[in-house]
């Protein structure tokens, strides 16, 4: 669908950080003039994703969520490093190709908003996502805003304290807005 962006919530709602810093970069993006649907995925809660084995549904939602829209809004939570390899397994599921110039989503405007882990600040999981989106031919901005998981970084509803993490957060999602109305995707 032209010009449609999709917010994608790999903590499926479960972590008002990550979730309250793709709320701000859906506001971004809105107010820039994007038009934008969000999908929760379900990862941390049930059955869906635990110790590493991925319930196919899942992975199905996941492949269905990143195809089929000019941009993508990402929101990734700090501590489940097992989201990076349900990237890839969604991506592999899409036919992705290592050798492939083009993948699956050749051409998509992604932007990334996360939050490290809580008590070591570990990004591992947002670079393996950020590859892997990259590798499967997506155009992932380069002003990915990922804060620290610790207490000192968020409030008790999950906002982020500082000022410029929300301005950046926002700046994000309009950035995408723009990208995605400029190429015509």
């Amino acid at each position: 669908m032209k010009g449609q962006i999709r917010a994608v919530d790999l903590a499926g709602g479960d972590d008002e950080r990550s979730a309250a810093l793709l709320g701000l970069a859906i506001a971004g993006c809105e107010e820039a003039g994007g038009s934008v649907r969000q999908r929760e995925i379900l990862t941390r809660k049930g059955a869906r994703v635990r110790a590493g084995e991925f319930d196919d549904g899942v992975v199905e939602d996941l492949a269905r969520a990143l195809t089929g829209v000019g941009g993508l809004l990402v929101g990734i939570p700090g501590d489940l490093d097992a989201i990076a390899d349900l990237v890839d397994e969604a991506l592999i599921s899409l036919g992705y190709d290592p050798d492939d110039d083009l993948g699956p989503l050749y051409g998509t405007i992604v932007g990334v908003v996360g939050v490290g882990g809580e008590d070591t600040g570990d990004l591992s999981s947002i670079d393996r996502i950020w590859e892997a989106l990259t590798e499967a031919g997506a155009l992932v901005l380069p002003g990915a805003v990922v804060i620290d998981g610790s207490k000192r970084s968020f409030d008790s509803d999950g906002q982020p304290l500082n000022q410029r993490h929300k301005l950046a957060a926002q700046e994000v999602g309009a950035s995408v807005a723009r990208l995605v109305r400029r190429m015509g995707l």
